[in-house]
């Protein structure tokens, strides 16, 4: 605990603030001051468990739009004040084809959960327990020198980083010549959430209000259910196509996979009993059967080695050496072997 406290105190006094960009009378100028990162975005966790506010969101579903990633630091006081600002930034871009992410490294869902609860944090949020995606979007690890940072992926893809002190400008930028799927213009108040959850994907929590829009005796509200509804089904008739495709390639996993998450995203729309049936029937193949325990197994390494003590870790190594030797060819025994490189790479690193 006093460690904890310690390390806070530093942190709130060591903030990493890159310099505004300035013209050439040296005013501070309009646009945004981009900053190089040495690593890449190429796509956003599939996991659900490393979400939390939305379903997993994907960079395909995001096509056409700037994505702002904040990385933040929960530990920090001083950082936590500055949400309500990052909120009402994000709120005076609502109309902008550019979708806000926040993105939390080291912890667990459960341990962030109760921090957006009480910051009334509504982004999308990443949950990146092992640092994985933060180092390989940002090239680096946040750090006491560095609590929080804000890189972008532009409409037109290009990835860059930026200062978070220039949120509005920087989102700005970020949507130039984006657009959105469903076109908003007719879209009543009452259904605005559930479009922006169109937009980016997060069908689910858009369901209810869709469906109840659907049903009014007001004609306007029922076309603009409807333009959403369509656009819901275009996604679901897409995803089904793709799955009719692996099924008949035999590739089970893959299928039972997309077939999983199909019924997560889409729960709440009409869908046909086949989906159910395939599901079930793919599902009792040898293949996934073996795939899904692996799996479990895996995950259960990962909550083993959370506490992150020599202990816990020593046992999360036996648990992932027992999935590479007890499943082999398996997607999640990969997973695990790659997690073991990592441990064995952490131990030299910290050797040397």
């Amino acid at each position: 605990m006093v460690r904890a406290c310690i390390a806070s105190v530093v942190c709130c006094s060591m903030v990493y603030t890159p310099a505004v960009a300035q013209d050439e009378g040296g005013a501070a100028s309009a646009g945004p001051k981009w900053f190089r990162t040495n690593g890449e975005l190429t796509e956003l966790p599939s996991s659900p468990d490393q979400w939390l506010n939305c379903s997993p969101l994907s960079l395909d579903k995001l096509e056409g739009k700037g994505i702002l990633f904040y990385y933040f630091e929960e530990q920090c006081p001083n950082c936590e004040k500055r949400w309500p600002g990052l909120l009402e930034a994000a709120a005076r871009h609502q109309g902008d084809p550019v979708i806000f992410i926040a993105v939390n490294s080291g912890n667990t869902p459960q341990q962030i959960a109760g921090y957006l609860k009480r910051n009334n944090i509504n982004w999308p949020v990443i949950v990146d327990t092992d640092r994985s995606f933060e180092k390989e979007s940002l090239g680096a690890e946040i750090s006491l020198q560095n609590i929080y940072r804000l890189c972008t992926l532009t409409a037109k893809r290009e990835w860059r980083g930026a200062d978070s002190n220039q949120l509005d400008a920087v989102a700005t930028a970020a949507a130039e010549g984006g657009k959105w799927n469903v076109d908003p213009t007719g879209i009543p108040d009452e259904l605005r959430t559930a479009w922006a959850n169109v937009e980016i994907g997060n069908y689910t929590v858009a369901s209810r209000a869709i469906m109840r829009a659907g049903k009014q005796s007001n004609a306007d509200t029922k076309a603009a259910a409807k333009k959403l509804f369509d656009a819901v089904k275009a996604s679901m008739d897409e995803e089904l196509a793709t799955i009719d495709k692996q099924l008949a390639a035999g590739e089970d996993w893959p299928a039972y996979k997309a077939l999983d998450q199909f019924m997560r995203v889409y729960d709440g729309y009409p869908m046909h009993p086949e989906v159910s049936k395939r599901y079930k029937e793919v599902g009792q193949s040898e293949a996934v059967k073996n795939e899904r325990l692996a799996v479990k197994k895996v995950a259960a390494a990962i909550r083993a080695g959370s506490k992150n003590t020599p202990s816990a870790i020593k046992r999360a190594v036996g648990m992932l050496e027992k999935v590479v030797a007890d499943f082999p060819d398996t997607e999640a025994a990969a997973e695990a072997q790659e997690l073991l490189d990592k441990v064995a790479e952490s131990r030299r690193t910290n050797a040397a």
